[in-house]
């Protein structure tokens, strides 16, 4: 083979080899390109910092994420259990409050909130918050709240209505049922207080056979109008 064949050969031969040596120098290029570095959420940084005990951390960032993002429920409510976890609940009811200026009708915040405020015995401003939920009426366990606050801040009328509208959603639990008892009762409701005391389950009453307050209510319902 003269000089001139062994141009052609060799060019030939690399013409047939560059693309494949392109393709296979383009692979790792295409690789990295397709898997970029995963982005955390606030909510799934700070949950890898409380992997590693890094609790300030976590409540660092999803404070920082909040405050760009103040609408983020969802960091939201892992700051609040950090919160009330850590007992900083000072900072909770003011995260609360503006979580509630922002989204005023979340269910959950709104009972938050109101347990909260009844935990340092504002029993009237949590009555309050939960009335101000668009979805108070529909929990019954809601209502069964609103009514121990209603007790508590001496409006038995509406105690009686939360508790009975509880009791109509269900589920049917004995101490509602005593509770509301207890409410018709000092209404003067005597026999209301007999008929509903006489639909709770023997064996659930039972449960309640040491409580004194369950013994005056069970007295009352054998007392004659």
């Amino acid at each position: 083979m003269n000089a001139s064949s062994r141009l052609v050969s060799g060019a030939l031969l690399v013409c047939c080899l560059l693309p494949a040596f392109a393709a296979s120098a383009a692979e790792p290029a295409r690789a990295s390109r397709a898997a970029p570095a995963k982005v955390l959420s606030a909510p799934e940084q700070a949950r890898q910092y409380l992997r590693s005990g890094r609790v300030v951390e976590a409540a660092d960032s999803l404070r920082a994420h909040l405050q760009l993002q103040p609408q983020d429920l969802d960091s939201r409510r892992l700051l609040l259990q950090l919160l009330l976890d850590g007992g900083h609940h000072i900072e909770a009811e003011a995260q609360l409050s503006e979580a509630l200026a922002l989204q005023p009708d979340v269910p959950d915040l709104r009972r938050l909130q109101a347990s909260l405020l009844a935990r340092r015995g504002e029993a009237a401003l949590a009555l309050a918050s939960l009335h101000r939920s668009a979805s108070f009426g529909q929990h019954a366990g809601d209502l069964a709240f609103a009514g121990q606050l209603a007790l508590q801040v001496g409006q038995p009328e509406a105690a009686r209505e939360h508790f009975e509208q509880a009791l109509r959603l269900g589920p049917v639990l004995p101490r509602w049922q005593l509770a509301l008892a207890g409410v018709r009762l000092s209404l003067g409701d005597k026999a209301g207080a007999r008929a509903l005391l006489e639909a709770i389950p023997a064996e659930s009453l039972a449960d309640y056979a040491d409580s004194s307050y369950a013994k005056q209510l069970m007295a009352a319902a054998r007392l004659t109008d």
